[in-house]
């Protein structure tokens, strides 16, 4: 199955959609796996953006499928 991000999209993850991490995430998608390999949990790689539109630093992350297939969680460049 296709990710459900592309390389270029800005995430936005609550909390709770997303491990080994403390509050909202703002995220620039910068590399994504070729397809899933679970159903419910995907690895991307990106930058933070700060509160303040800055860019902060790389993350790897394993955010919820179910949260990043909602059109309200991505903008698409």
């Amino acid at each position: 199955m296709k990710p459900p991000v592309n390389v270029g999209d800005l995430v936005r993850l609550k909390e709770p959609d997303y491990c080994y991490g403390v509050g909202d995430l703002v995220l620039r998608v910068t590399a994504v796996p070729e397809r899933l390999t679970e159903p419910d949990w995907i690895e991307i790689k990106g930058v933070q953006i700060l509160w303040n539109g800055d860019r902060g630093n790389e993350r790897h992350v394993r955010a919820r499928v179910s949260a990043l297939r909602d059109p309200r969680s991505r903008e698409r460049p």
